[in-house]
């Protein structure tokens, strides 16, 4: 953060951060700052801006609210309620996203069923925003959710949805499993990678052969590839990882570590 900003009051970083909305940069630094004023006078105006009608003063107010205090959240059952209150009223694609991705990161209480209530709404930043407020949620409608959001026309919806089921939760049901094996044939690389991962971990041995193919594949090799196999820890892949001495400069000890794993099965 500047110095500049730093010397402002929370009334001029706000006109600040919406003047500069279009700037994901310069936006997310006075953000920053302004989540780092943790008092009351903060409080109160972030929750005067979710009541405006500018729906980028809505915005601004929930993405405050959501994580002010930053590593010491400040004002947590408050903003809660607010974003809550907020959300059963909003029609504002972009804004309703907001809200529940800052529900999700205020991991509020009583936030799942009205979530899950927008999960068909036809704006994906909506979609987007479930899968945001869902993260980490194991029970059987979150989870069904996600499952749902994993096959959405939305790449994002879908990379984010994968992601919950795959990494961000340690269930290892059926319907999950068939979920992330369905995404290993997702057209977006990401995307697979995400579900390779996500069977990895609940050793589903049916990622063999996406994960050798991965593996040879040396210029793509990355280190979420490598702790891919560690979990899954598969004798099969072997010759993949072996063959990497001779090419991967970088995550070497992870590749060590990878070998050794699958040695020992």
């Amino acid at each position: 953060m500047s110095d500049e900003s730093e010397d402002k009051s929370i009334d001029e970083l706000i006109v600040l951060a919406l003047s500069n909305y279009s700037n994901a940069e310069r936006y997310e630094e006075v953000l920053v700052e302004l989540r780092s004023r943790a008092t009351v006078e903060m409080f109160n105006k972030a929750k005067a801006l979710t009541l405006s009608e500018d729906p980028y003063r809505r915005i601004l107010g929930a993405q405050i609210l959501c994580q002010l205090g930053h590593s010491k959240p400040k004002f947590v059952q408050q903003s809660c309620k607010i974003l809550l209150s907020v959300l059963t009223s909003e029609q504002n694609p972009d804004v309703i996203g907001a809200i529940a991705w800052g529900l999700g990161h205020l991991k509020a209480k009583g936030r799942e069923a009205p979530l899950i209530r927008l999960k068909n709404h036809p704006d994906a930043e909506v979609r987007l925003g479930v899968v945001g407020g869902l993260l980490g949620l194991a029970t059987e409608p979150a989870v069904q959710t996600l499952i749902e959001l994993s096959r959405d026309i939305d790449h994002d919806v879908r990379n984010w949805a994968t992601f919950g089921l795959g990494s961000q939760i340690d269930e290892d049901l059926p319907e999950i499993r068939q979920a992330l094996y369905d995404r290993l044939f997702d057209d977006d690389e990401e995307i697979h990678l995400e579900a390779i991962c996500g069977l990895a971990r609940r050793k589903d041995r049916r990622v063999i052969d996406a994960l050798c193919e991965r593996l040879f594949l040396s210029q793509t090799v990355g280190f979420d590839d490598l702790q891919a196999a560690q979990a899954l820890g598969a004798p099969e892949l072997l010759p993949a990882l072996i063959s990497l001495r001779d090419y991967l400069s970088l995550c070497t000890n992870e590749l060590e570590k990878a070998i050794r794993i699958c040695e020992s099965r």
